[in-house]
Parts: C-alpha cells; sequence; structure tokens
C-alpha cells in the first residue's frame, strides 16, 4: 500500500540512512529508489540546512522523540 501511495512516505535509520523511499516521494524529489537507498537523508536537504538538520536530528535521536516534551 505505501508503495503506491500518492504521498511520499521516506524512513530513515537512526543515523539517517534511507531504508525506504516509495513512489510518492519519486515524484515529489526527481530520485528514484533505488538512486537514493542506503544513501543519507542530506541528499534532499539543501546544503545551507544540513547542519542544524544534524544537530536536529542527533537531538531527536537521543531523546526519542522528534518533539520536545
Amino acid at each position: 500500500m505505501a508503495d503506491q501511495a500518492p504521498d511520499g512516505i521516506v524512513i530513515i535509520d537512526s543515523e539517517g540512512v534511507i531504508r525506504y523511499w516509495n513512489r510518492g516521494t519519486e515524484r515529489i524529489f526527481g530520485f528514484p529508489a533505488a538512486d537514493v537507498a542506503g544513501r543519507s537523508l542530506d541528499v534532499i536537504i539543501p546544503e545551507r540546512h544540513r547542519k542544524r538538520h544534524r544537530e536536529g536530528f542527533d537531538a531527536a535521536m537521543e531523546r526519542g522523540s522528534s518533539t520536545a516534551a
């Protein structure tokens, strides 16, 4: 079902490595799943935002949540 969803669905692991990338995500970002599988999520994060994204990502992994409680 996720493969056919029109919405983009991306699954990354705790290191920020892309583990799943559906057709909706291919349509949105223009990269086939085969080209991004095993790569860092940075592939879709603009260079100027990568440091801030990495800091937020690391903090969320440390907390175990993407929102501050």
